[in-house]
């Protein structure tokens, strides 16, 4: 990282809320005090790093961690809010999202990510929904992991620039 100074000075400024919430037993001190927050602040640094240099390179990541400690805290914190593996995926994919000004190829796999994760989200729903084909939906439901592995190892092995 060039001139680190804003990621540690932004670092600092979030643990010593976090401090300073928790010693003067503030309300809000407890729901600081976790490790949701800590992913939030390592992402607002990441952010802030990215913007005062004019270097995108870490303004996927601070993105991703953002959303990430987002729904982690609205986990707990909100009742109605879903507990479900395939929103970690959403955040992942929102956050792709969100950086798509500064990071130009991040659209399409954030969108793709969402997209998987609504699947998954709404798959019951889907099946209700589609009583014609639920027989070849059930089954597609059963192997749609496989689907995305041999995407993800394509990708990974085969696919060139």
């Amino acid at each position: 990282m060039k001139k680190q100074s804003v990621f540690f000075g932004t670092l600092l400024v979030g643990f010593g809320l976090i401090f300073f919430a928790k010693e003067f037993h503030l309300a809000i001190g407890n729901a600081l005090n976790s490790w949701p927050s800590l992913l939030i602040i390592v992402g607002i640094a990441l952010l802030a790093q990215s913007q005062k240099t004019n270097d995108n390179t870490y303004t996927l990541t601070g993105s991703v961690l953002i959303f990430l400690g987002a729904h982690f805290h609205a986990v707990h914190y909100l009742p109605f809010w879903p507990d479900q593996n395939a929103m970690v995926l959403l955040m992942i994919g929102i956050g792709f999202v969100a950086s798509y000004r500064q990071i130009k190829i991040a659209l399409f796999q954030g969108t793709v990510l969402i997209v998987v994760a609504l699947i998954q989200m709404f798959w019951e729903k889907i099946l209700t929904w589609s009583e014609v084909f639920k027989t070849q939906f059930t089954s597609f439901g059963k192997f749609w992991p496989l689907l995305l592995l041999v995407i993800g190892l394509y990708l990974l092995f085969f696919k060139k620039k």
